[in-house]
């Protein structure tokens, strides 16, 4: 008897692969292995390479035993991906080993996820809808007004003693739970912004009306879900005292406002610098809400399977980017490949959102034998530079160049697709408001 080799496909992205070794080629590689180790070996009682086999073979059985199936399963594995052409994402799941029922064949089992090889179709001129919004000068107005608040000043209120919305009040307090303290400002106080949504909303609102100097309580039932893991599903008890109410008196909008903003503007350049920046800020919300929905569209038209390795991998990027600090920690103690379990929840829809969408960049470009020209490449490295206002050897810098050159070139083919993909499609704008801060 041969080895043999079968794979059987599990799902569009999953294969396993069953393979039959003869026990007399694994006791062939058995002794080969113990025989290695006898010429390296040093045991007591022995000289240096002298030990006996048999004793080698007692004293090292499991070891040499895992080495043996470990290299059965590698030599196995590269054998079914060089004949069945495998494209696997991460290293096998063995799922079993053993010797069957008469002990004459070593049997395993093992899992192995692919890369997605997809058919995408119909994404030439697809049909989709698009949020989109124009310009309206009121979004100048608005700027200005948070302008004026930001570069506004603090002054105590006068004429009144007690809380209302709009308010800075500084807040004294001390949480209780189980009528022990779990949380407290300092000597100094919190400044609370009522009605700003800053804090917790039952809190600013029992502010409201509360007079200098008057301790006011009252109880709180925090969320199961709350951010705060120890407050989490708890009943809380808040004591709190106002020592300070203040408003704030927004500065006037007129030059001395522009110029506060930047040296020597004018209020009229500051309108005209406004206007412009939020032109250019719709615009790539635009232009991004546009391709979002024509690359909805064409996942919606091609749906397929991608496997979780890659989905893993992707939400270890979102930790990394959202959370660096931790990503790193999680890295140094657990390896590069930590369990992602904690954050599947949060990052799990965009993580396989993201492995699909290159996917798809990835198929059509070579479905379309797409190439990314010397000009173009250029193009994209010189609007990276002017959109974050770096000159282009430090912005070359920043990205990592030439060290990240081939990832980069790959980021500017999709981006270059993408833009294709999108002036091919038939989208219908669908006019949607948006705040003037863009």
């Amino acid at each position: 008897m041969e080895r043999s080799i079968s794979i059987e496909e599990t799902s569009e992205v999953v294969r396993t692969i069953n393979v039959e070794i003869p026990k007399h080629e694994f006791d062939s590689r058995f002794d080969a292995a113990v025989k290695a180790a006898a010429k390296k070996s040093h045991l007591k009682g022995f000289r240096p390479g002298k030990v006996p086999l048999a004793v080698i073979a007692k004293t090292y059985r499991a070891q040499i035993n895992n080495e043996v199936l470990n290299e059965l399963a590698s030599d196995s594995l590269q054998a079914a991906i060089t004949e069945n052409n495998l494209n696997i994402v991460a290293a096998p799941v063995v799922e079993s080993v053993n010797f069957g029922d008469d002990g004459s064949t070593l049997k395993m089992v093992m899992r192995v996820s692919l890369v997605p090889t997809p058919i995408i179709k119909d994404y030439w001129g697809i049909t989709c809808k698009a949020p989109v919004s124009s310009f309206k000068e009121d979004f100048v107005d608005e700027e200005l007004g948070r302008l004026s608040k930001m570069k506004g000043t603090m002054r105590e209120v006068e004429g009144r003693d007690s809380v209302q919305a709009g308010d800075f009040a500084l807040a004294h307090y001390k949480l209780f739970v189980d009528d022990k303290v779990v949380e407290a400002s300092d000597e100094k106080g919190a400044q609370v912004e009522v009605g700003a949504g800053k804090a917790l909303k039952e809190f600013e609102e029992a502010l409201v009306g509360t007079k200098r100097d008057e301790l006011i309580e009252f109880n709180y039932q925090f969320p199961e879900d709350f951010g705060h893991e120890p407050l989490a599903g708890k009943a809380g008890r808040f004591s709190v005292t106002i020592s300070n109410i203040q408003e704030l008196v927004p500065h006037a909008i007129d030059d001395t406002l522009a110029d506060a903003i930047k040296a020597g503007q004018s209020l009229s350049e500051l309108k005209v610098s406004i206007a412009e920046k939020a032109k250019e800020q719709i615009g790539r919300r635009n232009k991004q809400s546009r391709y979002q929905a024509v690359l909805a569209a064409i996942l919606e038209h091609n749906p397929f399977e991608v496997p979780t390795e890659m989905v893993d991998s992707q939400i270890r990027t979102l930790v990394s980017r959202f959370h660096e600090e931790l990503s790193q920690d999680l890295i140094r103690r657990y390896g590069k490949d930590y369990d992602v379990g904690p954050f599947r929840e949060s990052y799990g829809k965009m993580a396989i959102y993201e492995v699909r969408r290159i996917v798809v960049l990835q198929t059509i470009s070579e479905q379309e034998s797409f190439q990314l020209s010397d000009d173009a490449w250029e193009a994209w490295l010189n609007e990276h530079a002017n959109k974050n206002n770096l000159s282009r050897d430090v912005s070359d810098y920043y990205l990592g160049l030439p060290k990240n050159k081939a990832v980069l070139r790959q980021m500017a083919m999709f981006d270059a697709m993408s833009d294709e993909l999108v002036n091919r499609a038939l989208i219908e704008e669908v006019e949607s408001p948006i705040d003037a801060n863009v």
